[in-house]
């Protein structure tokens, strides 16, 4: 049934969008797959968060914010990954973040010495 959906979609519009669950599946193995990645041990964990309906750069950062907020609170840090939506075949320019990468590794630098102390 899936299948089908997906061929008429990719008729229809020239590509298709993934479900929710296939967006959580194949985020979960693409982190179990990555041979370079030392926290892939716990791909099973990682929550992943589609927002593939937002549209709007101000609700992008709020999902952004909220995506720290989860990442970071409590005691444990929690792998997550925010989905946001692909670029449409009709578009040159879609949702861009613009980052190397959202927050660094769990170091800071000391304003009096300006030594980088953590990880």
């Amino acid at each position: 049934k899936r299948l089908c959906q997906v061929k008429l979609e990719i008729n229809k519009t020239g590509t298709y969008s993934h479900t929710s669950d296939e967006i959580q599946v194949g985020a979960r193995l693409a982190w179990r797959n990555s041979a370079k990645c030392i926290g892939r041990i716990a791909w099973n964990t990682l929550e992943v968060r589609d927002r593939t309906h937002v549209n709007s750069p101000s609700a992008m950062m709020n999902e952004l914010i909220d995506h720290f907020m989860t990442a970071t609170a409590g005691t444990n840090i929690q792998s997550v990954m925010t989905v946001f939506r692909a670029l449409t075949p009709d578009e040159s320019w879609g949702p861009r973040f613009w980052t190397e990468q959202g927050v660094r590794y769990a170091a800071y630098k000391d304003e009096q010495t300006g030594e980088i102390l953590g990880d």
